[in-house]
């Protein structure tokens, strides 16, 4: 049943994207990402009217239909059944079905899903609203995005990690899909640089494959963006009709969503003075309308999620964490800590026995060839390149400029002293730079007015060393299949599961959880109860080494209606002893009734 569903909700997008095929003759390869940051969009503003259920249904009805009508299209011979066939759109399919195959298995297991972005997905689908404070979401000012296509996705098709996790994927392979805009099969060549870099983006966070965080979708989404507002660069009416949802959709993912989007906003109002100053062919009325698209819608967006967010909540927003205010200039830092910052964030940024970073070096080595050896051939057409290898090169610098500001003023001291998040920071920002630049690159080799037989030889001699940029990146390979067996989440699952089928147990009943150990989790079981209960009311203890722990573990037990034991040691015996009643309290299950600890039957 699942996979029906699954197969008519692909239909459904895919009546989309005929539609807009057949209406607006567009490059193939945007389409997908046009078509989910349009829904994501509407998505949004659905749920702003409280009608994510009714939105949710009526656009997949509509696609539905318009893949019907496309049917119809194709049989009357206005439609030809070729354009479906290009690069792009075969290389979205076939990304899909590796996808569903590599993740329909598979179950949260990273952290960060517990605590924010499984979860603000569970209490949508659950509830059918934006979070509010009905939620437990404690990360309030993160923008909704990707939860609301992922929403999308499942109330069509069901809930369920894996169906979650492949609704993700689609969100990746859409935007990968715009890296084959300059690709044809009558230039097979033409489609090695896109799949490289398709290659090269998902291997420097594979892990993330199987997470629903979304450093490695803004930098997908980023990618896609950039090659809109590049491929149109000389229709401006096309860039800032196509770049707006995505645009949109980028605000909409992230807080820091907002750095990518001012870097892409830059380029965009660089291309406009260039036509308005230099070229001087364009009008001002051209220029107000891109600027309207591009800019004032997205940020329109961002202030109605700023609205929602007052409304929604009965805190302020400077009670979130890493809240942006003027308070946070304030700097309650440690000398020490100061002085050795930016050495050791220069160290990370630029470290050469990074794979990430030395993939993006061998980029720009890539780059720095392909300019030398057009000098030769084609030098009327330098320019444009030469100018994108620069500015995105640039913007590494600033972005690292701003995580500096990140850890200096945002982040709390004892987090930001060994760079919390670096490696999912820099992976959002290496995808980008990696995708964009090659996408120059392999539009640089295959504009119509560079492709002579004068310069075959140079694109396969190009297109050989581009595949080489992989290499550093392939031991991340065995990071895309995930290994679930045998871990804490299984385990605490497998326990949960069993108490909730013998027992009537709410959410409203608290649960002790004890797993001994010599060090605590930094709260991985509370948020992953937390996320399975969508309830609070779960306390976890893994030492008792003090009075004071021992009175804390004692205390939840008497407040706790059951309890679940993963494992033990003689310290925690010890501790329980006073409570146990005389149970032997091994692994497994407990009911907590009147001072009593007995083991739930199996």
């Amino acid at each position: 049943m699942v996979l029906l569903l699954f197969i008519a909700f692909m239909i459904s997008l895919a009546g989309y994207g005929m539609f807009i095929l057949f209406r607006f003759s567009i490059n193939p390869s945007f389409i997908p990402a046009i078509i989910v940051s349009s829904i994501t969009v509407l998505m949004f503003f659905a749920g702003l009217l409280n009608i994510l259920v009714f939105t949710a249904y009526s656009l997949f009805i509509i696609g539905v239909i318009l893949f019907i009508a496309g049917l119809f299209m194709i049989y009357k011979h206005k439609l030809s059944v070729a354009q479906l066939y290009s690069p792009a759109i075969v290389f979205f399919s076939l990304l899909t079905v590796v996808f569903v195959l590599l993740l329909h298995n598979s179950i949260f297991v990273y952290y960060d899903n517990f605590s924010h972005w499984a979860l603000i997905v569970k209490e949508m689908i659950t509830k059918d609203i934006l979070p509010d404070d009905s939620t437990i979401i404690t990360y309030r000012n993160y923008p909704p995005g990707t939860a609301l296509f992922i929403y999308f996705t499942v109330k069509i098709v069901g809930f369920s990690e894996s169906m979650s996790l492949i609704a993700q994927s689609l969100l990746t392979a859409s935007f990968l899909t715009t890296l084959f805009a300059f690709s044809a099969w009558k230039r097979p060549m033409s489609v090695v640089i896109p799949l490289t870099a398709s290659v090269c983006s998902v291997l420097v966070l594979p892990f993330a494959l199987s997470s629903l965080i979304v450093d490695t979708v803004l930098g997908y989404l980023s990618i896609a963006t950039f090659a809109v507002i590049f491929y149109y660069r000389n229709n401006i009416f096309r860039l800032s009709l196509l770049s707006a949802p995505l645009l949109s959709m980028i605000v909409l993912t992230k807080d820091s969503g907002k750095i990518f989007f001012g870097f892409l906003v830059a380029w965009i109002v660089l291309l406009l003075a260039r036509r308005v100053f230099i070229y001087k062919n364009i009008t001002w009325k051209l220029v107000m309308q891109a600027l309207a698209s591009t800019v004032v819608i997205p940020l329109f967006i961002n202030y109605l999620w700023g609205q929602y967010q007052k409304k929604a909540y009965s805190i302020d927003y400077e009670e979130n964490r890493f809240a942006i205010t003027m308070d946070i200039f304030n700097i309650d830092r440690s000398e020490e800590f100061i002085q050795n910052l930016l050495p050791h964030l220069i160290s990370y940024a630029f470290n050469f026995s990074s794979v990430e970073f030395m993939t993006l070096i061998l980029v720009d080595v890539l780059a720095i060839v392909v300019l030398v050896s057009s000098f030769f051939f084609f030098r009327k057409n330098l320019a444009s390149l030469l100018y994108n290898v620069i500015y995105l090169n640039m913007i590494y610098l600033v972005y690292i400029g701003f995580l500096y500001i990140l850890y200096l003023f945002i982040m709390p001291e004892v987090e930001a002293a060994y760079l919390a998040g670096f490696d999912r920071y820099q992976a959002s920002i290496v995808i980008f730079l990696i995708g964009s630049m090659l996408f120059v690159i392999n539009g640089h080799l295959y504009q119509k007015k560079n492709v002579t037989a004068k310069v075959n030889w140079l694109q396969k001699t190009i297109i050989g060393c581009s595949v080489l940029i992989t290499i550093p990146l392939l031991p991340n390979v065995g990071e895309l299949f995930q290994d679930t067996e045998g871990g804490v989440r299984d385990q605490l699952l497998t326990q949960y599961q069993a108490l909730h089928s013998h027992t009537d147990i709410t959410t409203a009943d608290n649960i002790t959880i004890i797993k001994a150990a010599e060090n605590d989790d930094n709260g991985y079981i509370r948020h992953m109860m937390n996320y399975e209960r969508l309830s609070e009311n779960t306390d976890q203890f893994f030492t008792c080494e003090s009075k004071e722990k021992k009175d804390s573990i004692q205390q939840s037990i008497k407040e706790s209606k059951y309890m679940i034991i993963l494992n033990m040691n003689d310290q925690m015996k010890n501790c329980l002893k006073d409570v146990s009643g005389g149970t032997d309290l091994t692994k497994g299950i407990y009911a907590i009734e009147d001072n009593s600890i007995e083991p739930v039957e199996k």
